[in-house]
C-alpha cells in the first residue's frame, strides 16, 4: 500500500494564516490518484463508479470527481441537487436511503436518475404509485440486506438484519409481486452495501456471490438485469488497521460476477477522499491537571465528530512552532512553564462545552505551545459533511490545494448567517 500524497507543511501553514483556523484542506493530487487507482483495478470488468456524496459533498470535490468520470450515489434531495449543480448528469446518479420522502422521489423521477435503490416494500409501492401519477418510467434496483457481518463498527455496519437498511432476501418474492403491479417500473439491478471500513476480502466476496446467485434466480424468471451494485466500504488507514489492497478488493468483487453478463456498479466514498483531507487547527492553551494534560485547540467536535461519535482516531501532525498568541511579558513563571518541552500522553480537545469534545485522547506527543498548528490527517470524509453549529459555532472554511497553490472552495461562515433563517415571530397557521 502506497503512502498518501500530502501537501507541504509550508502550504498548510500559509492556508491557515490566510483563511484562519480551523480550516479543512483537501489535497487534489491525492483524490486524483485514488480515482485512477480504483479505475485501473477494475479495468478488466465492465464497471461504473458512483461517488458516495455523503462522504464529502462540497461542489468542488464533486466537480473534481466528475472530471475523473465518476457519477454520484445520493441519499437525499439535497445531495441530488448538489450533484446536479456540480454538473453530474441525472443518468449518472443512483439514489439510496431508507427514508425517501414523496417530494424527493418525485424530483428524482422527473429528472430521470439512473436508478432508485429500493429499501422497503412500502417505498416500492410509493415509487410505483408516483410513476403512474406522473406517467413516467422509473428505473429501480432492489437493495438486498444479505445478513452478512462486515466485521466493522456497529454504527457503520449496514448489511445485517439488525440494521435498518435494505430488503431481507426472504422478502424478495413479495417485492417482485409488488413490482409487477406497476407497468412503469423497470427493474434493472440489485444492490447491496455492507458497511464502512471493511478490511477482509471474504466479506466482499460473500456479497458478490450472494447477488450473483439472486441474479441467476431472476434470470430463470425471465428477468434480465443490467447491473449488480456492490456498494463501497473499502477501508482506509486511520490508525493501525490492516487495510485491503485495491487489487485484492477488485478480485474479491469481480470473480463471483464472472459469467453473469451484468455490469458492476460501485459506490465508494471514504476511500476516494478521506486521505486527501487535513483539518488544520491552532493551539489555544495547554492545561495540566492532576490526572492528565490537555491541549486545547480551536477545532472541536462541531468540525470533526468522528472521535466523539465512535472513537475514531485521526493521525496527528504538528506543522510547526509559533509565537504564543498572548502577551507573556508580565509573567515570567507562566512563560517558563509554556516554554518547557514535555513529552507524554495528552488529550487534544476543543472549546465546546461537552466532556465528549475531544479530537484524540491519550495521544503520545511532545507538547505543543499556544499558537502552534496541528493537522488532523485523513479527515476528508465524514468531517465537514457531518459538521454542526452546536454552541453557535460557524462552519469552517474549506480549501482545495494543489502542489503549490490553493483555492478557497467554501468561505468561513459568518456569524450573522447563524441566525439569518430565524424570525422573532414565526408564521401562523
Amino acid at each position: 500500500m502506497s503512502q498518501p500524497l500530502y501537501p507541504s507543511d509550508e502550504l498548510l501553514t500559509k492556508i491557515a494564516d490566510k483563511w484562519g483556523t480551523p480550516v479543512y484542506v483537501y489535497y487534489a493530487p491525492q483524490i486524483q490518484r485514488q480515482c485512477r487507482a480504483l479505475k485501473k483495478a477494475f479495468a478488466h470488468y465492465p464497471t461504473e463508479i458512483f461517488y458516495a456524496v455523503k462522504a464529502n459533498s462540497n461542489l468542488s470535490i464533486l466537480g473534481l470527481l466528475k472530471e475523473q468520470g465518476y457519477g454520484a450515489d445520493v441519499v437525499s434531495i439535497g445531495e441530488l441537487e448538489r450533484a446536479l449543480a456540480a454538473g453530474i448528469t441525472a443518468e449518472n446518479i443512483v439514489y439510496s436511503g431508507v427514508g425517501k420522502r414523496f417530494e424527493e422521489i418525485r424530483r428524482a423521477i422527473e429528472v430521470g436518475i439512473r436508478s432508485f435503490h429500493v429499501e422497503s416494500l412500502q417505498e416500492l409501492k410509493q415509487i410505483g404509485a408516483l410513476t403512474d401519477q406522473l406517467s413516467q418510467t422509473a428505473r429501480i434496483s432492489f437493495r438486498i440486506n444479505p445478513d452478512i457481518d462486515a466485521q466493522t463498527l456497529p454504527y457503520i455496519a449496514t448489511g445485517m438484519h439488525g440494521t435498518k437498511f435494505g430488503i431481507p432476501e426472504g422478502d424478495l418474492e413479495m417485492a417482485l409481486g409488488i413490482y409487477q403491479e406497476y407497468s412503469k417500473l423497470q427493474l434493472v439491478g440489485l444492490s447491496c452495501h455492507l458497511g464502512s471500513q471493511i478490511t477482509e476480502s471474504r466479506v466482499f466476496r460473500a456479497a458478490g456471490e450472494r447477488l450473483a446467485r439472486i441474479c441467476e434466480s431472476l434470470r430463470k424468471k425471465s428477468i434480465e438485469l443490467e447491473f449488480l451494485d456492490l456498494g463501497g466500504g473499502l477501508a482506509v488507514q486511520y490508525d493501525d488497521e490492516n487495510v485491503l489492497d485495491v487489487e485484492e478488493y477488485a478480485k474479491a468483487l469481480t470473480e463471483p460476477l464472472t459469467g453473469t453478463g451484468v455490469k458492476l456498479f460501485l459506490e465508494p466514498g471514504r476511500w476516494l477522499v478521506a486521505e486527501s483531507g487535513h483539518l488544520v487547527t491552532r493551539v489555544l492553551y495547554t492545561k495540566q491537571t492532576p490526572k492528565k494534560e490537555f491541549i486545547i485547540v480551536d477545532a472541536s467536535m462541531t468540525e470533526l465528530i468522528r472521535p466523539a461519535l465512535y472513537g475514531a482516531k485521526h493521525p496527528v501532525h504538528v506543522l510547526g512552532k509559533a509565537t504564543p498568541t498572548f502577551d507573556l511579558s508580565d509573567s515570567k513563571a507562566l512563560f517558563a512553564s509554556l516554554a518547557q518541552t514535555r513529552e507524554g500522553a495528552v488529550d487534544i480537545v476543543g472549546p465546546v462545552c461537552e466532556s465528549g469534545d475531544f479530537l484524540i485522547q491519550d495521544h503520545w506527543m511532545t507538547s505543543p505551545h499556544p499558537g502552534d498548528l496541528i493537522s488532523f490527517r485523513v479527515s476528508g470524509a465524514y468531517g465537514m459533511s457531518m459538521a454542526s453549529h452546536y454552541n453557535s459555532r460557524p462552519l469552517p472554511a474549506e480549501v482545495l490545494a494543489d502542489k503549490d497553490s490553493a483555492l478557497v472552495i467554501r468561505r468561513r461562515q459568518s456569524l450573522e448567517s447563524l441566525w439569518s433563517d430565524e424570525v422573532s415571530v414565526g408564521e401562523s397557521l
